[in-house]
């Protein structure tokens, strides 16, 4: 089941963002090394040093908070793996946010062995059609994990 829940939509998603932050993250800093690698021989090495400091600073700020929300999640259900439990559970509703472009649906589910009822999200996903495939009322395979209350969903039955 750990390939299973690895091949969800759920780590799919935020693995591939954070790939994404990474990889901008990079672009960004190689670019402004390149831009003021030149300035070297223009001004002081130190003002050039203590202008890609600021530079790489103020990214520092904007991305690494993305950066490590995604490396938590992704830490978060690798860490847990053993403990997920897989169910074959009914989507009682379905909502689509009203913001525009909103690139998730809250998806609520019954666990009937369990008698509880969890939401959780599905994200679109270049590499899953698990977004477009869930209806309500329909049967879903899902991994949850009582102990952190997490929930992902596997596959449509």
């Amino acid at each position: 089941m750990t390939e299973q829940i690895k091949k969800s939509n759920y780590y799919l998603y935020y693995k591939n963002s954070l790939f994404m932050m990474l990889i901008i993250y990079i672009i960004l800093f190689f670019m402004f090394l390149v831009i003021l690698m030149p300035t070297l021989s223009y001004l002081d090495n130190i003002v050039v040093l203590l202008m890609f400091i600021g530079y790489l600073g103020l990214f520092s700020l904007i991305f690494l908070p993305f950066i490590i929300y995604y490396l938590y999640k992704l830490r978060i259900v690798n860490k847990n793996l053993e403990d997920y439990k897989r169910y074959e559970v009914l989507i009682t509703n379905i909502q689509t946010p009203v913001m525009i472009r909103a690139n998730h649906r809250e998806v609520t589910l019954n666990i009937e062995l369990l008698n509880i009822n969890v939401t959780t999200r599905v994200y679109k996903s270049l590499s899953s059609n698990l977004y477009d495939d869930i209806g309500k009322n329909q049967l879903v395979k899902v991994a949850y994990n009582k102990k952190i209350d997490s929930t992902i969903i596997l596959n449509v039955i």
